[in-house]
């Protein structure tokens, strides 16, 4: 038991003596000086090359103690104490709630730097928008309940009644904050109660916004509302512009899950319109959200004319529709392409190549093989390395012939990658071969990267 004691305290002093310090107060002074200088509140990567903050953004981060983050919080310059409460919400157990009741009132505005985007904020939004995923329940609803009932000048008033749950304590405040049209949202969350006495005030809340309307009307598909919305069609088909009104549109007509619905929805596939892509898109989010027989058609069509399929929805009827489903999937693969939406598209590729896989092998096959040669750099992984697990012969020379005339360092990574996953020497050399003749496979970073990738399997010497 000694020795266990001995050796466990040994390994804590050991941690103690190897880890990082806390930056000492001339560090801290330094940091916030920097900081000041920047003048900007930056994520944890910034700008086009996806880079690091300045240092000093980091000892905020790393370096400093969570008491002494808290009593930055309180800093005179605005930009620190955003830095300082943005370096608190990244650690765990630490209880945000009473630091952002503190800003409420801090309107202070600073230029924020996430990613590529460059924006203006309130501290006190910021506070709330890095904290809020670290509260409870509980101290969601504290808060929500502070912003509802206390004035402030924070975006984040309008913001809350988008999230507001319709309790019936809030209903006179949201009532009041409606006929004040203070906040636009608040019509928003007068439609989640549902009370059929406010059913005109719903409906004149277009004078003010479209937007709003739809929204509420999205919470609150009371039959009152479909006149206007099927009167609402023909100007949103004719319009030459995308807009956010015309998803919400969309959005508020699916909620009525009905035939009438289901009639406005297969408007923008049936009509020649200016937008008709933006259109279709729009009304494929919205009937997604929907897993019902009466839109079942709809997806389909959407999925086989436009090519237009996520993972949520075609896993949903390929459980339901298997067969129906696999006869779409040879030809949507084909326009791998062209298959949309584009955000998280290697997703429902790699699980349609899957399925078609599984029930028609030589199909998938065929397609992997066209796709080898001439898919895009975007998807192109997928088929590259479903073929490296499959490992068919014929996907050889289509694999060579796009190294051949490939000049995208992320396209003829791969291909090699899949070549030595067959581990033959006679292709390795014939890799070789190639890069004799194609010189943009030695270019750049692309050129480097091969070059270690074939010395560390042994290709090269």
């Amino acid at each position: 038991m000694k020795k266990i004691l001995c050796l466990g305290l040994g390994l804590w002093i050991l941690g103690i003596i190897g880890c990082d310090k806390f930056a000492t107060d001339e560090e801290i002074s330094c940091a916030i000086k920097e900081i000041e200088k920047e003048n900007t509140v930056m994520g944890e990567r910034v700008g086009l090359g996806d880079e690091e903050p300045p240092q000093a953004y980091l000892t905020f981060r790393n370096k400093i103690s969570n008491n002494k983050l808290k009593e930055l919080t309180k800093h005179p310059n605005a930009v620190v104490r955003c830095c300082a409460i943005q370096a608190l919400s990244a650690k765990d157990k630490i209880n945000l709630l009473p630091l952002i009741l503190e800003h409420l009132d801090d309107t202070t505005t600073v230029t924020t730097f996430f990613g590529c985007i460059r924006d203006k904020q309130k501290v006190g939004d910021l506070f709330i928008d890095m904290s809020w995923n670290k509260l409870d329940k509980k101290q969601c609803e504290k808060l929500i309940h502070t912003l509802l009932f206390t004035p402030n000048e924070l975006n984040a008033a309008s913001w809350v009644l988008l999230v507001v749950e319709p309790k019936e304590g809030y209903y006179p405040r949201i009532k009041e904050l409606v006929a004040k049209n203070q906040y636009q949202t608040a019509i928003v969350a007068l439609a989640k109660f549902k009370r059929e006495q406010d059913l005109k005030t719903i409906l004149d809340n277009q004078k003010n916004s479209l937007l709003y309307t739809y929204g509420a009307i999205y919470y609150f598909p009371h039959p009152f509302f479909m006149g206007f919305l099927k009167e609402q069609l023909p100007k949103h088909l004719a319009e030459e512009r995308w807009d956010q009104e015309i998803r919400q549109y969309y959005k508020a007509v699916a909620a009525y899950q009905n035939t009438g619905s289901l009639d406005i929805l297969r408007a923008p596939l049936t009509q020649l319109i200016p937008m008709r892509q933006y259109h279709i898109d729009f009304v494929f989010e919205a009937v997604s959200e929907y897993q019902i027989d009466l839109y079942d058609p709809l997806l389909f069509d959407i999925w086989n004319s436009e090519n237009k399929i996520n993972l949520k929805a075609f896993d949903y009827l390929w459980k339901k529709y298997p067969d129906k489903s696999l006869k779409i999937l040879p030809s949507s693969l084909r326009k791998a392409d062209l298959l949309q939406p584009y955000i998280h598209r290697t997703d429902v590729i790699e699980k349609m190549l899957d399925m078609l896989a599984e029930k028609d092998k030589k199909s998938a096959i065929g397609i992997i093989n066209q796709n080898l040669l001439d898919v895009n750099v975007n998807v192109f992984p997928v088929f590259s390395q479903k073929a490296a697990l499959i490992q068919d012969k014929s996907f050889i020379e289509p694999l060579f012939e796009r190294l051949e005339k490939e000049w995208n360092a992320h396209v003829y990574l791969e291909v090699v990658k899949t070549i030595l996953s067959y581990n033959r020497k006679d292709l390795n050399e014939r890799i070789l071969q190639i890069m004799e003749k194609n010189q943009s496979l030695k270019n750049d970073w692309g050129g480097k990267e091969l070059d270690k990738l074939l010395r560390e399997k042994g290709v090269l010497k």
